[in-house]
């Protein structure tokens, strides 16, 4: 893996979208045909990877002779992005350091063990009724509990709770990956999931899953907030997932 690939990542990029991007800087401009030639993958990928970076603004492309020719963005404005991210970080900072230094409330911490508890955390959700957040490993979740988090998916669509997901890469790659109707999730870089964590009102569950599973729930509405605001600053990194992802992951009752 080359320097320049490796940096790209590091600030959100697949290491196959940072090589087509690398390689569209090469060619200038260039067919998807071409680009699958010159970075080893099949067209139909090719096509679904373009797509993201021209959602995400770093590829553009124009019909000629009905083909499509694609282009990339200039690298300055990928810089210009970050810095602006950077700018919205610092708009935050005063919300950040005031929730730091506001009065420590009483914390209630319990732990189980074992896959109950970790069906328990969803039955919570169901009883308080409240939207929830969730950053991790979608598939261990199906993977463990999987009769019952189609129940849970299905009663949360049937109470209108909306959930927003931050899926490590590779979500939509197992069979067992599945998204609720009122669900919508993007794709992160697994640095960033390597505690699979739900937020839902004042309550954030950490999960271990493996064996003999353990769930940490905590109630404390500074810990539930803090997360809130590292998972917003993380939703303006994330990738959306394909439309083929989102039609594959879509929960069929």
């Amino acid at each position: 893996m080359s320097k320049e690939t490796d940096i790209l990542k590091k600030i959100g990029m697949e290491e196959r979208e940072a090589r087509i991007y690398i390689t569209l800087l090469r060619l200038g401009v260039s067919t998807a045909t071409k680009l699958s030639e010159e970075v080893d993958i099949d067209r139909t990928t090719i096509y679904d990877i373009l797509n993201r970076l021209i959602n995400r603004g770093i590829v553009s492309y124009v019909i000629k002779d009905s083909k499509r020719y694609f282009s990339p963005v200039n690298p300055y404005q990928i810089l210009k992005e970050l810095q602006e991210r950077e700018e919205e970080l610092k708009e935050v900072m005063p919300r950040l350091v005031a929730i730091s230094k506001t009065e420590k409330e009483k914390t209630n911490v319990e732990i189980f063990k074992g896959k109950e508890g970790i069906a328990g955390i969803f039955k919570t959700i169901l009883r308080d009724r409240k939207d929830y957040i969730f950053i991790g490993a979608g598939h261990q979740v199906s993977e463990t509990i999987p009769i019952f988090i189609y129940k849970f998916l299905k009663e949360a669509s049937e109470l209108k709770l909306r959930g927003k997901l931050l899926c490590e890469e590779g979500f939509g790659d197992h069979d067992v990956d599945i998204i609720g109707k009122n669900e919508t999730y993007r794709i992160i870089s697994k640095e960033f999931t390597s505690t699979t964590t739900q937020v839902w009102g004042d309550k954030t569950a950490f999960f271990v899953f493996s064996e003999p599973y353990y769930t940490i729930l905590i109630e404390s509405k500074e810990i539930a907030d803090r997360h809130r605001l590292y998972f917003d600053y993380l939703w303006k990194q994330a990738k959306e997932p394909s439309k083929s992802d989102k039609i594959k992951t879509l929960i069929k009752y």
